[in-house]
């Protein structure tokens, strides 16, 4: 401290070099902190440089910091930084430290000025008014402090840009999707179909021109090979239906076959990386099974619940639709498998729609689209039958037609 300015250069300090050392650090020093919580020049150039790195998706450590800084004479300076920060752990106590001499010099910054304003002689009803808006705003991390709240007839005029479509009939950027189905019915196929298709501008299954999206597919349990026996043709297909419209750069695939922990920093970090990278309007995961691992001592449920918060915020930020594949729990012997998902009852209620796949007892190549919970939303038109096609994988049944 000094001049009696509240902020604490070691806490400064420990923050940006936690974040050099760990992009998962440095995901939560964005999420935490902004630019205006630091006090000295140099932090707040540097921090700036790593949010907008991180934004990109880009590798963060001293000299890609400094190349986006164009001031290569803080490498000494980031580099001291990273050495000798005592852990990179505890990046979110840094964060906690530096927020909170932030908030101090907020008040200090206000409350001199309603002195001023007092001694102006402007009334003591209007400083209170404007005093109260700005305590309430203390620590609220929104770039916003004004009330966010609307009418219905306001949420009704600006409900196609808040959650634009996505897939007509099949999901806007605020849906969540969960697919189960048994072992081994094409659950990852579909995915990878919905993504590809949608990508190129064709609906996934009546095959009907749409709008391109941008489409994020994260395998988490595929060899390459096993992709590409159908990915490939697939591509070559869309690329020569497409014509010039055709972009390859809007369809992008992830893999992690050996699967991930994305309750871990480490393993969210790269899914984020991804994300923010390639900006995608629709993500397709799975299976969910080897998205996290319940612990020993854990629940179904509370496994669950952190894994869901972790999707819930990044699709949230990052504002795009959600796919993702799970399978059945397991049936009792004798009995007709319901296709409901297994382990926590959680991913039961968390999405929007839930689909079961049923495989036709007399054909393979055809698959029964359930639910296996009612939509939470009306106007949704899955089709009611899926059934293998050697040009688009996928062919759409509706046995009542297609809506229009």
């Amino acid at each position: 401290m000094s001049n009696n300015i509240p902020y604490d250069k070691v806490a400064e300090e420990c923050l940006i070099g936690a974040m050099v050392l760990s992009q998962g650090a440095a995901l939560l020093g964005v999420e935490n902190c902004t630019v205006n919580d630091f006090y000295l020049p140099l932090h707040i150039r540097i921090f700036g440089a790593i949010e907008r790195l991180v934004a990109r998706g880009a590798s963060i450590d001293a000299v890609t910091i400094t190349s986006e800084m164009g001031n290569a004479d803080a490498l000494s300076d980031i580099v001291s930084m990273s050495m000798n920060v005592p852990s990179a752990n505890n990046v979110l106590e840094y964060a906690k430290i530096v927020t909170q001499h932030s908030a101090s010099r907020k008040l200090l910054g206000h409350y001199s000025e309603s002195i001023s304003m007092v001694n102006q002689g402007i009334s003591p009803y209007t400083i209170a008014e404007g005093s109260e808006k700005f305590v309430s705003s203390i620590g609220v991390s929104t770039s916003s402090t004004e009330p966010q709240a609307m009418t219905i007839d306001e949420l009704e005029m600006c409900a196609e840009d808040l959650a634009p479509v996505v897939i007509p009939g099949m999901m806007h950027k605020d849906f969540r999707t969960i697919v189960v189905a048994e072992e081994g019915a094409g659950k990852s196929l579909l995915l990878r179909t919905i993504a590809m298709s949608a990508s190129q501008g064709f609906h996934p299954f009546s095959h009907q021109r749409i709008d391109p999206v941008r489409a994020l597919v994260i395998d988490l349990e595929n060899p390459a090979q096993a992709i590409l026996q159908t990915a490939a043709p697939f591509n070559r297909h869309l690329r020569h239906a497409a014509g010039d419209m055709y972009d390859s750069e809007r369809f992008r695939l992830f893999r992690k076959p050996g699967g991930m922990e994305i309750r871990r920093l480490a393993d969210r970090a790269e899914i984020q990386r991804e994300i923010a990278a390639h900006r995608p309007d629709l993500v397709c995961i799975g299976p969910i099974y080897k998205m996290y691992h319940r612990g020993a001592n854990e629940s179904y449920e509370d496994s669950a619940d952190e894994a869901m918060a972790v999707l819930d915020d990044l699709r949230t930020k990052y504002e795009f639709a959600l796919i993702m594949e799970h399978h059945a729990a397991k049936g009792k012997a004798g009995e007709r498998r319901e296709l409901s998902p297994m382990g926590s009852q959680r991913w039961m209620a968390w999405p929007e729609i839930g689909i079961s796949l049923y495989k036709d007892t007399a054909d393979p190549t055809v698959m029964h689209v359930k639910r296996y919970r009612g939509d939470r939303l009306s106007g949704v038109s899955w089709p009611d039958k899926l059934v293998r096609d050697r040009t688009w994988l996928l062919d759409g049944v509706w046995t009542k037609g297609l809506d229009s």
